[in-house]
C-alpha cells in the first residue's frame, strides 16, 4: 500500500513540475543602449514573455556595459548577473555611441582595433554569465542616410564573425538602415517601420 502511495506521489510531483514549467513565462533581458528603450512594444502585449529593460541606458558605451557587469550593479533590487542567469533570452544593442563618438571619428583606423577588442571582452563576459540565447542588434550609420563608411562595413563584418564564435545571433541591419523609410535622417533612431523590421527579425529568432 505504501508503495502505491509513493508511486502516486512521484507521478503527481512530476506532473506538477511539468505544469509549472509549461506555464512559466520566458524571461527576456534587454541590455545596452537607448535603441532598446525607444520601442519594441511587441513584447508588452505578448503574454509568453516577461521582459526587463532595467539595464538599458542612454549614451552607454561598450566599456560602460562591461563595467556594469563586472561591478554587478543592481536595479529594482536585483543585480544584472542575477538577471542574466534567469534570462531565457538576452537582447543586446551596444556600440553605436562608440562608433559615432568624436574620439572614434577623429581616427577611425586606429580606433577600430580598440573597438573590436572591447566587443570581444564584452562577448566573453556575457558568455561567462549566461548560457542562453543572446540576440545582438547590429550597427547602422545614424549620421547620414543612404550610405555607410568603409570602417562601418568592416566593423559589421567583424561582428558577424565574432558573434558566431560566441554563439550570438547577429541581426544584421546595415543595408536596411540605408533606406529612408527605415531611418530618419534627422534622428539617431529608426522610424516605426524600421523598428518593426528589426522586431520581426528578433521574433523570428525567438521562435526558431
Amino acid at each position: 500500500m505504501k508503495k502505491i502511495f509513493f508511486v502516486i506521489f512521484v507521478i503527481f510531483s512530476v506532473f506538477s513540475i511539468y505544469v509549472l514549467n509549461f506555464n512559466e513565462k520566458k524571461n527576456i533581458v534587454f541590455l545596452g543602449d537607448y535603441l532598446l528603450k525607444k520601442s519594441f512594444l511587441f513584447l508588452e502585449d505578448d503574454k509568453e514573455y516577461n521582459y526587463n529593460k532595467n539595464f538599458v541606458f542612454e549614451n552607454y558605451h561598450i566599456t560602460d556595459l562591461i563595467n556594469m557587469i563586472n561591478e554587478n550593479i543592481e536595479r529594482e533590487q536585483t543585480s544584472i548577473k542575477q538577471n542574466l542567469i534567469k534570462a531565457d533570452f538576452v537582447i543586446l544593442s551596444i556600440g553605436m555611441n562608440d562608433y559615432t563618438s568624436v574620439e572614434y571619428l577623429s581616427n577611425k583606423n586606429e580606433n577600430l582595433l580598440s573597438l573590436q577588442n572591447d566587443y570581444v571582452r564584452l562577448f566573453e563576459i556575457l558568455r561567462k554569465n549566461t548560457k542562453e540565447k543572446i540576440i545582438m542588434i547590429g550597427l547602422y550609420d545614424n549620421t547620414s542616410c543612404n550610405s555607410f563608411s568603409k570602417s562601418l562595413f568592416e566593423l559589421n563584418e567583424f561582428l558577424k564573425r565574432e558573434t558566431k564564435i560566441y554563439s550570438i545571433d547577429y541581426v544584421d541591419i546595415l543595408k536596411e538602415m540605408k533606406d529612408i523609410n527605415n531611418l530618419k535622417c534627422d534622428s539617431v533612431y529608426p522610424t516605426l517601420y524600421g523598428y518593426s523590421l528589426i522586431e520581426n527579425k528578433i521574433i523570428a529568432i525567438l521562435n526558431s
